[in-house]
């Protein structure tokens, strides 16, 4: 299971099961969603109104929609930055980037030195089976995209999905 979605069923978990996590701050729980820091979560607290104190279990369903709502609007997270982060560097492969050729040799790609410290970079190389996969998942989309009407595009954003942040 990815890290991604132990941290949604973590914030889910939080929220339906209060009594486990009453020592938990609610921005510590937004900095766990990819892409969202502490200064972010502060930040979406302050403009939703609760204080960065205040504990997990003392939000009711109102500020739950309330915070899912504006972090929706506001930024991408999770899943969705992801996928940006990956296809970004696959367009810089594609194009034949320099970039894109250091990210598909495994080397560091804003100039680090590469004579002792380039383990940490090795770790992050994109495989030529992920590309393809992507690739083929983007033609899909646009597919499904072309074939549905406007107002089917709009009922396939239920709140259902959207639930899964909290």
């Amino acid at each position: 299971m990815g890290k991604v979605m132990q941290n949604k069923k973590k914030l889910v978990n939080s929220g339906v099961q209060r009594e486990k996590s009453v020592n938990t701050y609610v921005s510590n729980k937004f900095s766990e969603f990819f892409g969202i820091n502490d200064a972010r979560s502060k930040y979406l607290l302050g403009l939703v109104g609760i204080s960065k104190n205040l504990k997990l279990s003392y939000l009711n369903k109102y500020y739950f929609e309330l915070l899912r709502n504006v972090l929706l609007q506001l930024y991408v997270v999770d899943d969705k930055l992801m996928f940006l982060n990956k296809r970004q560097k696959i367009n810089y492969m594609n194009i034949r980037h320099y970039r894109g050729i250091r990210y598909s040799v495994g080397l560091p790609v804003r100039g680090q030195r590469t004579k002792t410290n380039s383990r940490t970079a090795r770790k992050f190389v994109i495989s030529k089976v992920e590309v393809a996969a992507l690739m083929k998942k983007e033609e899909e989309d646009k597919s499904v995209t072309k074939n549905t009407t406007y107002s089917k595009k709009m009922t396939s954003f239920s709140k259902k999905d959207d639930l899964e942040f909290f």
